[in-house]
């Protein structure tokens, strides 16, 4: 096997995140002239290309049922959109997910800082919120991720994620 990109353009791409049951890529890009976020079909990533923020966006996330797509706004509000069952990409229009800003990541991050517990009931971040202004908030919180296992290297519980299973494959 070759590895090869999926979306390749003069603009820079990334944060990408596969849609629970594999038929479509959310992703980041900046060919607008700011951070949009994006969806193309999977794999055939050549088969349409829809922007799906409004107001610029960063680090797509999809809900573990697939129905929900959730992004970071400029403004630091979590914004999301719900997808509409069917056989092509049809999507509402943006909304509020969480009341009240989100924290921003400083600039030279470029992952996702926030994720969602498999029954798509609670945000990881929802412990930043609850500790906000005592000895326990911290920007990022010192949590074992309770749904993949984790370990002292958090970069290989990612291999456990049903994404990056159908990514490698």
């Amino acid at each position: 096997r070759r590895t090869q990109p999926l979306v390749q353009t003069g603009f820079n791409e990334r944060n990408a995140d596969i849609a629970p049951e594999g038929r479509w890529l959310a992703y980041e890009s900046n060919e607008s002239g700011r951070d949009e976020i994006y969806v193309r079909p999977f794999p055939d990533t050549g088969g349409g290309r829809w922007q799906v923020s409004t107001g610029g966006g960063r680090m797509p996330l999809w809900s573990r049922s697939g129905q929900e797509l959730v992004y970071l706004s400029p403004d630091r509000v979590l914004m999301g959109v719900r997808i509409e069952a069917g056989p092509s990409w049809r999507h509402s229009a943006p909304a509020r997910v969480l009341e009240g800003q989100y924290y921003y990541p400083s600039a030279g991050t470029l992952g996702r800082t926030f994720d969602m517990s498999p029954d798509g009931q609670h945000l990881v971040i929802d412990h930043w919120y609850k500790t906000k202004g005592t000895p326990f908030n911290r920007v990022y919180p010192d949590l074992y991720h309770k749904y993949v296992g984790h370990d002292n290297n958090r970069d290989w519980f990612m291999f456990t994620q049903k994404e990056t299973r159908l990514a490698a494959e």
